[in-house]
C-alpha cells in the first residue's frame, strides 16, 4: 500500500468495544461498585449500551431513577477503584486487531486513540493488552473539557497530528464515536461487535457500518 493508494492517512480509533473486549469487565465493575454503594445489580443487557459514554452518565442511567448524586458518588469512587481491580482479567483484544493496526502501521497510516475512559485506565488497558507504544496519540476523558461526542477530543489528536481532514477515519461501537467523527466532519466507521447495532450506528449517520475486524481493516486499507 503507498500513500496515494491508501483511504486514510490517519485513523482515530475508540478503545473499548471497538479494539478490545471490554464490556465484561466494565460491567462486573460497575455492577460491584452499584452494590457497594447499595443499590441493586444490573443486567449486561441493561449496562452495555451505555459503555462508552462518561462515567456519571452511564452511572445516572444504570442507577434507580431518582437517585441522588450522592449516591451517583458513590458509585463512581467505588467503580473508579473496583475496575482496576476486577477489569484486567477480563479483558482482551479482539481477534485480529493486533494484526490490523499492524498492518496499518506498515503502510505509513498514523493512529490514534480516543477514549472517554480516564487517563489511568486507558493506559493501564493498552499495556494490559500489549498495545504500549502502538498509537501516535491518545486522548483520554481527562485530557480535554468535555467528552465525546464534543469535538474537542478530536480536534486534539489533529492538532497534535495535523492531517487533512478527507483523509481522516473515526472508527468505534458507539453512538458518541459516530457523534464526535462527524461534528468534525471526517469520515466514521461503525462497528456492530461493541455497544450498538448496525441499524442504530447508520441512523446517526456512519459513513460506513462493518460487522467483522477483517472487514474493518479492509476498508481502512
Amino acid at each position: 500500500m503507498t500513500a496515494a493508494s491508501r483511504p486514510f492517512d490517519l485513523v482515530v480509533f475508540d478503545f473499548d468495544g471497538t479494539l478490545v473486549d471490554s464490556h465484561e469487565g466494565i460491567i462486573a465493575s460497575m455492577n460491584a461498585a452499584l452494590v457497594e454503594a447499595g443499590a441493586p445489580e444490573r443486567s449486561a443487557d441493561a449496562i452495555a449500551p451505555h459503555i462508552g459514554r462518561p462515567l456519571r452518565d452511564v452511572i445516572r442511567e444504570v442507577l434507580p431513577a431518582g437517585s441522588p448524586e450522592a449516591t451517583v458518588e458513590l458509585v463512581r469512587l467505588a467503580y473508579r477503584r473496583l475496575y482496576f481491580e476486577l477489569a484486567p482479567g477480563l479483558t482482551r483484544l479482539f481477534p485480529g486487531v493486533r494484526e490490523g493496526l499492524v498492518r496499518l502501521k506498515a503502510a505509513g497510516v498514523r493512529l490514534a486513540v480516543a477514549s472517554n475512559k480516564s487517563r489511568r485506565g486507558l493506559e493501564q488497558m493498552i499495556d494490559h493488552v500489549g498495545l504500549h507504544g502502538a498509537f501516535d496519540a491518545v486522548v483520554a476523558a481527562d485530557d480535554v473539557p468535555f467528552p465525546k461526542p464534543h469535538r474537542v477530543m478530536l480536534e486534539h489528536i489533529l492538532a497534535a497530528l495535523p492531517t487533512p481532514h478527507e483523509r481522516v477515519a473515526m472508527v468505534g461501537d458507539s453512538l458518541a464515536d459516530i457523534g464526535l467523527g462527524r461534528a468534525v466532519g471526517v469520515a466514521t466507521v461503525g462497528v456492530t461487535w461493541g455497544a450498538q447495532d448496525a441499524a442504530a450506528l447508520a441512523a446517526e449517520g456512519a459513513t460506513w457500518v462493518v460487522d467483522t475486524v477483517p472487514e474493518l481493516f479492509d476498508r481502512l486499507s
